[in-house]
């Protein structure tokens, strides 16, 4: 899954594919990618570490928690 800056805007992405935004501790840190089957959402925002997230249809996302290895999973 490509990672891309995250200053770039979605309407500059010219590809088919899930934009995956997050936040870590209210900064703006990453944009990843998602083709193919992996894409759920047109654009999607996650704030770490409060695993909150929001999508651009669709609705909510499920929530989120922190493993004991401090990795992130959807339940």
């Amino acid at each position: 899954m490509p990672s891309k800056p995250h200053q770039m805007p979605p309407e500059r992405i010219p590809f088919d594919c899930e934009k995956e935004y997050i936040s870590l501790d209210g900064q703006l840190n990453r944009l990843t990618l998602y083709f193919g089957g992996l894409k759920q959402y047109d654009r999607l925002a996650v704030a770490l570490p409060a695993g909150e997230g929001l999508v651009s249809k669709d609705g909510w996302l499920p929530q989120v928690r922190e493993t004991e290895k401090n990795e992130t999973l959807c339940l």
